[in-house]
């Protein structure tokens, strides 16, 4: 499904996900949470998402490597730039909250799909996600596999 219907649904998935994450900065049932300032405590995070990562686990080759004459593409790079986003939110005193808006897996090069997605997942927990949500990829084996990737377990053969 493409166009704004489809993109209009994983908004509202990736909302409900960013809604999840924000919990847990106010968790502290004794502090108050204002916009205002003298009226309370303020939470302060940033949000670091994305979405279709498709088991990318390697950069691309060639120019698709390149955004912006910055080198991207592939786990290696999204670590690091998660690293470098997260110190400089902590170095200013913020919550860093890193959440996927869907399409982790699913669809994924040949590296991530001939172990049914394993070495995706793997890959998103040393990344620390902090919450994810699905999109439509993540339902390509059907919903049995999806909880088998979430809950951990062996694949059927």
């Amino acid at each position: 499904m493409s166009g704004p219907k489809a993109f209009g649904h994983r908004s509202l998935l990736a909302v409900a996900a960013t809604a999840l994450a924000v919990g847990g900065v106010v968790a502290d049932p004794t502090a108050s949470v204002s916009a205002e300032p003298g009226r309370g405590d303020v939470a302060k995070a940033r949000f670091f998402s994305f979405n279709d990562f498709h088991g990318a686990l390697d950069a691309p080759s060639g120019s698709g490597a390149v955004v912006n004459g910055v080198p991207a593409g592939g786990a290696e790079y999204l670590a690091m730039t998660l690293e470098k986003l997260r110190a400089d939110a902590d170095s200013n005193g913020q919550k860093a909250l890193t959440d996927g808006a869907g399409d982790m897996v699913g669809a994924t090069p040949l590296l991530s799909a001939a172990f049914h997605d394993e070495p995706s997942i793997e890959t998103l927990n040393l990344l620390q996600m902090d919450v994810t949500s699905v999109g439509n990829h993540e339902f390509d084996e059907g919903v049995v596999e999806l909880l088998r990737l979430q809950n951990g377990g062996c694949h059927p053969v």
